[in-house]
């Protein structure tokens, strides 16, 4: 599904280009990597809490997360700029951990500092 957004040009890579997304209106849902740096969680934390994104915790490593969006190396993050995209991706994490994202849809600032 990321590959998808991608490909329709609904997704932006990288914390910065994500976090400049947010802060211009041009998305709501933030998108981190599992093993995301401390620092890049922690900035693209508290710039969704100043721009009222959510922030979604990837079940997929940066790693993977590169490989997903057509990418020959590692990102932690990345943004979605189109809702309904955001929503296919909220569901299908809340299908590999329904406890994290049915009792708190955002990830909140507290929970990755």
């Amino acid at each position: 599904m990321l590959g998808l957004a991608k490909k329709a040009g609904a997704l932006i890579a990288g914390a910065e280009l994500s976090l400049e997304a947010a802060k211009s209106g041009r998305t709501d849902a933030l998108l981190l990597a599992s093993d995301a740096a401390h620092n890049t969680t922690n900035k693209v934390a508290r710039g969704c809490r100043a721009y009222g994104a959510e922030l979604y915790m990837l079940p997929i490593d940066k790693e993977r997360l590169g490989d997903c969006i057509g990418r020959h190396s590692a990102v932690g993050a990345a943004a979605l700029t189109d809702p309904n995209f955001g929503r296919v991706i909220y569901a299908m994490c809340k299908s590999v951990d329904p406890i994290i994202y049915t009792a708190n849809k955002q990830i909140t600032t507290q929970e990755v500092e």
